[in-house]
């Protein structure tokens, strides 16, 4: 789970015993400016996640086919292009759970693609900025 909001973090760590809380592991815009894109949230109502897209034509896809998807607006603004210090976001999908992983790292990336089967790398899904 992911939130720019501190008051929805704490929200979900005082009360929310699903989650354990990491700590910040990526940074992102909290207001759309030249060469950013908003990022979508989604609560996955089957089962009990979130999932985030930047792309509009995802966004509408997941809206008109997935009435699970509960559409929650946009949680922040990224970038869809590389540069400056902005990074990749790795998005990785469990058929087994139907549920999604996102990292930064790099070394996280490559771990779960080397070592867990049960994720699916599905690419980047956006560009964020190292914490």
């Amino acid at each position: 789970f992911y939130t720019m909001s501190m008051a929805e973090r704490d929200q979900v760590v005082n009360y929310n015993r699903s989650y354990f809380y990491e700590g910040v592991t990526f940074y992102a815009h909290g207001a759309s400016g030249a060469g950013l894109s908003p990022v979508y949230r989604f609560y996955v109502t089957n089962v009990g996640s979130h999932f985030y897209t930047i792309s509009e034509d995802e966004r509408a896809r997941v809206q008109l086919r997935q009435p699970n998807f509960n559409f929650e607006g946009t949680s922040w603004w990224g970038t869809t292009t590389a540069g400056g210090e902005a990074l990749p976001i790795y998005r990785f999908y469990n058929p087994s759970t139907g549920s999604h992983f996102y990292t930064i790292s790099e070394a996280e990336k490559e771990y779960v693609r080397t070592n867990d089967p049960n994720w699916r790398f599905e690419g980047i899904a956006y560009y964020g900025w190292p914490r």
